[in-house]
Formats: C-alpha cells, structure tokens, sequence
C-alpha cells in the first residue's frame, strides 16, 4: 500500500474518545504524516480556531455537550466557511443528510460506515473540492466585482428569448430605468431607429488615437426620460446562471457625435456668412469703388455730384446693414 507522504492537518470534533481513537487508527493506514487536533465541545472548537485556522479538514461529530444538530453545523460552517467540514454522525437520517449538505458542509459519513479506506478517499476528495468550490467562489466575486465597476453599462440577456437578465449600476443610472423594468424588457427594447447619421460628416469624426469612429455601428438607444444615448456596442458569449447568455458592453458615445453635429452646425452658418460675404457685400462695394471713381471724374456736375452722393450714401447703407447681419450670425457661434 503506498500512502500519503505529504503532511495533513486535521481537526477532529469529537467527544467520544473511542471514536476519536478508532479515526487516528484510520489515518495511519494511508498517511504518514498527520498533525491531528481534538477538542470535545463546541466551546472548545472556536477557542481553537479562534487562535489557528491551520488545518485541511475538519470531521464534526454532531453530538457535542454544548451543541448538535443543524445548529451546530450552522455554527461551524459559519465559523470557518473557508474550509471543508465532513459530517461524522451514527444515526441514518437521509433527510437530514441533505439538509446538512445544503448548509454548506463537504461531505456526510456515517461512524457505522467508517473504514480506513472510505475515510482516505473521503480526505483527498474533500480537501480538492473544496479547493475548487473557493476557487469557483471567488472567481464569481471577481466577476461580480469587475461586472458592477465597470464605468460603461453592461448587460447580460439570454441568447434564444433576448431578455435581459442582469445589469450593473452604471446602466442603472445612465439609462434611468429600475433593475425590475430592466428585467421585464428584451435587448432590442432598447433601440430606436434614428437617421441622424445620415447627415453627419465622418471627416469630422475621430476618437483619441485619431482613428474613425465607424458610423453604421452606432446605435441609438433611448432612456427612460425618451432621450437619446448614441452608443457603440461589444459582445461576449458567456454561461449565466445554467443558461447560454450574452455580456453587452455599452461605450455611450452621446457627447462626440452632439459635438460633432454642434461642429457641422457651425460650418453650415460659416458657410452661409462666406456666401454673404462673397455675394452681398460684394454688390454695395462694387458699387461704392464705382461711384467713387465717378467723383474723381474733372467733367462731373455738381447736379451729378448731388447724384452720386446720394446713390453711394445709399450703398453705404446697404453695406452696413450686411455686415450687421454677419455680426449678429457669428454671435451665436
């Protein structure tokens, strides 16, 4: 037989001392290193672990002095839920076996039961499951974590129905709807047809790395309030809750293309002052730079004069109007 060489520590709840006597015996079969500890009542347990939680397993007899039953595994599971506890128990209750394990022990052995060999293989593969349960648990905290930080909103909806089952707090408050009206909503409800990128210029259009922002992958959602956000999204298969799912990450670009328009606003305006410049001050001028001319002329009457003046007060006047207007236009620029 070969046995385990690597060094295991366990503690034994157990305030029989014949049954506590009987698993040492037990151990020595496959292991050749064992530290065990015994404590014979509840008290004593969190006395102990109190001061050292340095063990790899622990065996929980569920007839202590101070404490038994479902309370007693509650406590304990409680106490310490960072290691596996294996159920130790003489009396057939399946019931109760499954209780016990919905609490959150590891495993569930009967002392009439108990060999060498089921309590070896009870050891290893509790020690790794449950190596594997914290690493699993800890994962989904990570991913939780990660999931409700995240700084764009993010969405989770079942691929076949396209309901959305879970959101995190910035899509919460960037979209104004409770958790409740999320859940009750498909993906799509989100989407509004809108055709403002068809008039938008994608010269203008760039993000930080001076890269185009593509305009036929912008969507366009609506809030709550009926406002509109102009988003790009990205997508992700994942397994949520049992169900093949997808995580929809939202970047709200609602302020780069309100920018963008404000821009080509501007350089409509601009283009209509050039316009007025090029047409409607052009006329009066020419007008002026004629009459002027005119009055330069040795042959000119005064009668003639008096025209003249009148007609380029006239063209003045004209010409102060236009570029009042322009003034006025750019004001708002």
């Amino acid at each position: 037989m070969i046995k385990e060489n690597r060094l295991y520590k366990i503690l034994v709840v157990e305030d029989n001392l014949g049954d506590f006597v009987l698993l040492e015996e037990y151990l020595s079969d496959y292991f050749l290193r064992t530290e065990i500890a015994n404590v014979k009542s509840y008290k004593e347990f969190v006395q102990l672990i109190n001061t050292n939680t340095d063990f790899d397993i622990i065996f929980l007899d569920l007839t202590l002095p101070d404490k038994f039953g479902l309370d007693l595994i509650k406590a304990c599971v409680d106490l310490v839920p960072f290691l596996p506890i294996v159920v130790l128990t003489g009396y057939q209750d399946f019931n109760f076996a499954v209780q016990s394990l919905s609490l959150g022990i590891s495993d569930y052995l009967l002392k009439e039961d108990l060999s060498a060999t089921t309590l070896h293989k009870c050891i290893i593969y509790n020690i790794e499951r449950h190596k594997n349960f914290l690493k699993t648990q800890e994962s989904k905290r990570q991913y939780v974590e990660l999931f409700q930080l995240s700084p764009n909103p993010l969405f989770v909806y079942d691929i076949k129905t396209k309901f959305i089952l879970d959101v995190n707090d910035s899509a919460l408050k960037k979209y104004k709807y409770t958790l409740e009206e999320f859940l009750a909503m498909k993906i799509d409800d989100l989407k509004v047809e809108n055709k403002v990128f068809t008039d938008i210029d994608e010269d203008l259009i760039s993000d930080d790395k001076d890269k185009k922002i593509i305009l036929n992958s912008i969507e366009a959602h609506k809030k709550r309030n009926n406002q509109l956000l102009f988003v790009t999204c990205s997508t992700n298969k994942i397994i949520y809750k049992g169900n093949d799912s997808i995580i929809l990450s939202i970047e709200d670009l609602t302020n780069e293309i309100n920018q963008v328009r404000s821009i080509q606003k501007q350089n409509k305006k601009l283009r209509e002052i050039a316009w007025t410049q090029s047409h409607l001050v052009r006329a009066p001028l020419a007008r002026i730079m004629g009459l002027v001319n005119i009055l330069g002329n040795d042959a000119i009457t005064i009668e003639d004069e008096k025209g003249v003046y009148t007609m380029l007060t006239n063209a003045t006047e004209e010409l102060d109007s236009v570029i009042r207007k322009i003034v006025d236009e750019t004001k708002g620029l």
